[in-house]
């Protein structure tokens, strides 16, 4: 795999992961506004951000992924039928998803139908980057077992990794996170203060237990895998600035202050959290069977020219999205009130 290759799938990926984490996390409030049976200004907020285009978005990337496993050999050996059924079981929870906004958009007068249905996206919302993080949890190594004519995953050490179960509330975490600190951006452009605010107190909320689990992230890999902690440590200053991302992007929200601002700092953190686990993997793909042939020992130079390329690619193509989608709600929602 060549290192444009490689840049490219990352690129993807952030892409991805910050445009999916705001869709995941908007159904998540939704249900969870829901079950506390108010704030239906803020339903009816989050709701006009919702749309079946971010379900073929979630399609589109497990297709690329599931590409990607037939595409390199070994990576289609060791993970093909351990990840099939996971990546059966996302494709038909996606489905699942748009199936239930078509419902909810043909059925919009029947509230306690549209109210389970909301509740189901909610819960399956999370279910799906969960999923997700045991993906990428599994390249960490030890839970593929190879004894050389037949490849299984061990389910026995997946429940009992601590490390896991660590990752697992990381993306339950962020992907909430993320989505209420671009949906106060998102509120306020709206003038929809009552969700603003409610998002406000949420990613404040969150702010503490995404550090605090962060940290455990990092004691989990020091245990779990050793040879890619030492190697992690070689760039803990992107995992500083992503920290300072944190606090620059929370400050601003809580000083309520030019909330599209917070929103790019909080993309930096993960950007550089991103590139740093990436960067740091290389280079295995899964701990210990898949490495790459031409390995990447990266100079600071070109670890600077990978920051550069997916950073540009990466908000370049986000914020455009985002803003599009902003302006189309607006338009929407002004020829409704016509």
């Amino acid at each position: 795999m060549s290192e444009s290759i490689l840049i490219g799938l990352w690129t993807t990926m952030f892409i991805y992961l910050i445009l999916a984490s705001i869709d995941f996390g908007a159904n998540f409030y939704i249900f969870f506004e829901r079950v506390r049976g108010k704030k239906e200004s803020v339903i009816k907020t989050l709701k006009g951000y919702i749309s079946p285009i971010s379900d073929v978005i979630h399609i589109c990337f497990v297709l690329l992924f599931a590409g990607i496993v037939v595409v390199i050999p070994e990576t289609s050996y060791y993970l093909g039928s351990s990840l099939l059924f996971p990546g059966i079981l996302i494709i038909l929870l996606i489905i699942f998803r748009s199936f239930a906004f078509a419902v909810s958009q043909l059925q919009a007068e029947r509230e306690r139908l549209i109210a389970a249905l909301d509740i189901m996206n909610g819960i399956i919302s999370i279910i799906i980057p969960v999923l997700m993080s045991v993906v990428l949890a599994i390249s960490e190594g030890g839970f593929i077992i190879s004894d050389g004519s037949k490849v299984t995953l061990s389910l026995t050490n997946l429940v009992v990794s601590p490390y896991i179960w660590i990752e697992v509330i990381l993306a339950g975490i962020s992907v909430i996170f993320i989505s209420s600190s671009y949906m106060v951006y998102y509120s306020h452009k709206q003038g929809m203060m009552a969700a603003r605010e409610e998002m406000r107190k949420f990613t404040l909320l969150l702010s503490v237990p995404i550090v605090m689990v962060s940290g455990l992230v990092f004691l989990g890999l020091q245990g779990h895998n050793p040879q890619h902690f030492d190697t992690l440590l070689n760039y803990s200053w992107m995992f500083l600035i992503s920290l300072v991302s944190f606090f620059l992007a929370i400050t601003l929200i809580f000083k309520r202050s030019n909330f599209f601002l917070a929103f790019l700092f909080v993309i930096f953190q993960y950007l550089f959290a991103f590139l740093g686990y990436g960067l740091s993997h290389l280079p295995y793909i899964l701990y210990p069977y898949i490495k790459l042939q031409t390995t990447m020992q990266l100079s600071v130079n070109s670890v600077f020219d990978v920051i550069l390329i997916v950073f540009i690619l990466g908000v370049s193509t986000i914020i455009p999205l985002l803003l599009l989608k902003l302006r189309i709600v607006v338009i929407n929602r002004k020829l409704k009130e016509k």
